[in-house]
């Protein structure tokens, strides 16, 4: 059972809510939840990935405490987490963590990246302050963040 996964050059390492039996091994995407440094579902494309380090144990029980998450801008719908070279970084200013206006569906835009992932296709997607372009053929994977109660 693996519980940790780091993908492609994305230093950000994940920690899932559940663990999963195997690396996922298909063409199709798959959706992973995590709970650590975000929580919501991780939108993991196997055919896009170079490469994808998964590991059996939780780094939270392995190296002690540290901060619980990253906090969703307030007075967000949800926010996006694109993979970067730097990971999240909060320090970025603004952060690599995209907000997403009110109204936000997650579960009509989780199934717009799979479609773009699938397809191969563009997606483009309203943020807070401007909008961001997917390639659905070349996005390793996106994190998909509900907004704080």
């Amino acid at each position: 059972m693996y519980y940790t996964v780091r993908i492609d050059a994305d230093p950000t390492t994940w920690e899932l809510t559940k663990g999963v039996d195997g690396v996922p091994g298909t063409k199709v995407p798959e959706v992973l939840e995590v709970y650590h440094p975000l929580l919501g579902d991780l939108v993991l494309s196997p055919r896009s990935v170079g490469s994808s380090v998964f590991l059996e144990y939780r780094l939270l029980d392995t190296y002690g405490t540290r901060p619980n998450g990253y906090p969703i801008p307030k007075g967000e719908a949800g926010a996006l987490y694109l993979p970067t070279p730097i990971g999240l970084a909060p320090h970025i200013q603004p952060p690599n963590l995209y907000g997403l206006g009110s109204p936000a569906n997650l579960a009509v835009l989780k199934a717009d990246i799979i479609a773009a992932m699938t397809k191969g296709t563009f997606l483009t997607v309203e943020v807070t302050g401007g909008e961001v372009v997917i390639n659905g053929a070349e996005l390793p994977f996106a994190v998909l963040c509900p907004p704080h109660s």
